[in-house]
C-alpha cells in the first residue's frame, strides 16, 4: 500500500515543472513525476541489483514494451577490430526499421565514447544508406555536453537517467514482470 504526505514543497516544484512540459498539475502527473525521480534513483541504486548484464536486459524488456518486434543482446564480438559495439538491436518490423541501442550504466556523466560506438556500428552495418537504422544510447546517469552535442550533430537519440525512468514509467511496470527470462513476442501478445 502506498502512503502520500502531502509536502506543499515538493508540489509547488512539481506544478512548475509540469508548467515547463505545458501540463496542468494534477494527482497523476504528480504520481508520475514522483515515480519517475525514484525509478531513476532506484536505477542507480545498490538495491537495484544491476549490473552491466542485468541493465542490457532492462533495456531490451522496454524495448520490447516499447513496441519492438525483437529485441536482442547481438554477440559482443561482432565488430572485431572497431570501436564499434551494439548492446541492444530492436526490430520494429511492422514500421521497417531498427533502432541499435548503446547502453552505460553510469552514475555520473556518459562521454562521447557511447556516442561513437553506435555511430561506427551503424556505419559499418550500413553503408550504403540503404537501411532505416537509428541510434540510441542510454545512460543510467547523465551526458556530458561534448557528447549531447556529438549525438545531435549525428542524428543520434540520448536518453538520460531521468528520461529512462520517464519512459520505463510510461511502458508500465508490469512489461517488467518476466526480464530475467529471455524475452520472446508471445510475452507481449496477450
Amino acid at each position: 500500500m502506498l502512503f502520500f504526505i502531502f509536502n506543499w514543497k515538493s508540489y509547488i516544484k512539481l506544478a512548475l515543472e509540469s508548467s515547463k512540459k505545458k501540463r496542468k498539475p494534477s494527482f497523476k502527473n504528480q504520481l508520475n513525476e514522483n515515480l519517475k525521480h525514484k525509478v531513476a534513483d532506484f536505477l542507480i541504486s545498490k538495491e537495484a541489483y544491476l549490473d552491466d548484464r542485468k541493465f542490457e536486459k532492462l533495456v531490451q524488456q522496454l524495448m520490447l514494451g516499447l513496441g519492438a518486434t525483437t529485441s536482442e543482446i547481438p554477440a559482443k564480438n561482432k565488430y572485431k577490430d572497431s570501436i564499434a559495439d551494439v548492446d541492444i538491436l530492436a526490430n520494429f518490423v511492422h514500421l521497417g526499421l531498427q533502432i541499435y541501442v548503446q547502453v552505460k550504466k553510469h552514475k555520473e556523466s556518459s562521454d562521447e565514447y557511447a556516442i561513437n560506438q553506435i555511430i561506427e556500428a551503424i556505419k559499418i552495418d550500413n553503408e550504403d544508406n540503404s537501411k532505416p537504422i537509428f541510434g540510441w544510447v542510454i545512460t543510467s546517469g547523465k551526458f556530458t555536453e561534448k557528447a549531447q552535442n556529438m549525438a545531435n550533430d549525428n542524428g543520434i537519440r540520448v536518453i538520460n537517467g531521468d528520461d529512462l525512468a520517464e519512459m520505463i514509467v510510461t511502458v508500465g511496470l508490469d512489461k517488467f514482470d518476466n526480464w530475467k527470462r529471455k524475452p520472446t513476442v508471445a510475452m507481449y501478445m496477450c
